[in-house]
């Protein structure tokens, strides 16, 4: 369903990513809930 968001226990102990790069979902979720615009958001 999300073929962006990745599960791998030898990255960041499991959590959940991005794929190909080592940032959380969480971190994503968290400055989109603090105000940050799309544009603001790492996505490459």
């Amino acid at each position: 369903m999300f073929e962006r968001i990745t599960f791998d226990s030898q990255i960041l102990g499991g959590l959940a990513c991005i794929r190909g790069m080592r940032i959380p979902v969480s971190v994503i979720v968290g400055q989109i809930a603090h105000g940050a615009s799309l544009r603001e958001v790492p996505t490459d």
